[in-house]
C-alpha cells in the first residue's frame, strides 16, 4: 500500500477534472474493449482503431517505465529528477501522446456519442494538466527545465533532441 501511496500526487489542476480526465480514459478504453469483443469479424476501421489502441497504450507502459521513480499521478512533493532520456528524448509527454492515441483509437473502434466525449475529455483536460506540470517543471528545474523544454517539443515533432 505505501508503494501506491507513493504514485499519488498533488493534482495540477483541480481535483474535479484531474479524475474527470482519468476516468475519461478508462471509460474510453472500455468502449474501445467492448467493441472489439463485440465486433468480430473486424473491418478496416475496426483494426486501424485496435492497432492506434495498443499502440497508445504500449507507448503508456515503455514512458511510465521510462519515467521510473519519478512517476506520479500529479505533482511529486518530494524531490525529484527531471527525466529526459528514453522516450522523453522525442516528446516531453509521451505518456499523453500514448493516451490521446489510444482513447482515439477507442473512438475510431467504437464510435458513439458518449465515447466520443469520454475521449475529448481525456484529450482537452489532460492538455490543461500537461500546461500545469510545466509550470511545476519549470519553477522546480529551472534553467534544466527549459534547456529541455526548448529541445523537445511538447507532444510530438521536430525537436533537436536530447542526448542521453
Amino acid at each position: 500500500m505505501s508503494r501506491l501511496r507513493h504514485l499519488i500526487g498533488v493534482p495540477p489542476i483541480h481535483p474535479l477534472p484531474f479524475a474527470a480526465a482519468k476516468l475519461a480514459i478508462v471509460a474510453s478504453w472500455a468502449f474501445g474493449f467492448f467493441g472489439l469483443a463485440a465486433g468480430w469479424p473486424f473491418g478496416l476501421r475496426e483494426i486501424a482503431g485496435a492497432v492506434l489502441l495498443a499502440a497508445g497504450i504500449a507507448l503508456v507502459l515503455v514512458a511510465t517505465v521510462d519515467l521510473g521513480a519519478a512517476l506520479r499521478m500529479g505533482l511529486p512533493a518530494e524531490k525529484t529528477e527531471l527525466e529526459t532520456g528514453g522516450l522523453y528524448r522525442f516528446s516531453r509527454n509521451p505518456i499523453y501522446v500514448g493516451v490521446d492515441l489510444s482513447v482515439i483509437g477507442s473512438a475510431i473502434i467504437a464510435p458513439s456519442v458518449w465515447n466520443l466525449i469520454a475521449a475529448v475529455t481525456a484529450i482537452v483536460i489532460h492538455h490543461f494538466i500537461i500546461l500545469s506540470e510545466e509550470r511545476f517543471l519549470g519553477t522546480r528545474f529551472g534553467a534544466a527545465w527549459e534547456h529541455y523544454r526548448t529541445a523537445v517539443p511538447r507532444y510530438l515533432g521536430p525537436g533537436t533532441r536530447i542526448k542521453s
